[in-house]
């Protein structure tokens, strides 16, 4: 006779899980003196101050934002992506800007915005992590100063 068991529906936030996979991995894996800052809140002021959450900020030795980056959870890119990752690169004052997808985009990403440089990378769950995150890495804008040993 069959068993049947009773769970509790739960939903699954795959951007958040791409981001907080990816910032564990990059925490793990990214060399001194390169930091990364998850979940960073900047303001910008004004006469109505808005706050924005950025997902990851990789800093550089001198404590400069040298890549923002940016989780999404579907295979479309949109100008609304573009836009907001742009205007994160410029809150940071930075000129690499990283849109990260869990599967790999309709498209390819790879513009000039004004000052700032968009890129799209994929960072998939599917595979084998490690390679997965060595090859995100190695793709990244700042990878050619990264250790060797690290890709």
């Amino acid at each position: 006779m069959p068993t049947t068991a009773s769970m509790v529906p739960f939903l699954v936030n795959i951007a958040r899980l791409v981001e907080q996979v990816g910032a564990r991995w990059l925490h793990k894996h990214l060399p001194r003196p390169w930091r990364l800052a998850v979940q960073e809140r900047v303001e910008a002021g004004g006469q109505t101050p808005l706050a924005f959450t950025l997902d990851m900020v990789i800093y550089d030795g001198a404590g400069r934002a040298a890549v923002v980056l940016d989780t999404k959870y579907k295979a479309e890119i949109t100008a609304t992506d573009i836009q907001q990752i742009v205007t994160y690169a410029e809150l940071r004052r930075c000129r690499e800007a990283v849109l990260v997808y869990a599967q790999k985009p309709r498209r390819s990403l790879d513009v000039q915005v004004g000052d700032v440089h968009v890129r799209a990378l994929t960072l998939s769950l599917e595979a084998d992590l490690a390679a997965e995150g060595a090859a995100f890495v190695a793709a990244l804008p700042a990878a050619d100063t990264f250790s060797p040993n690290l890709l």
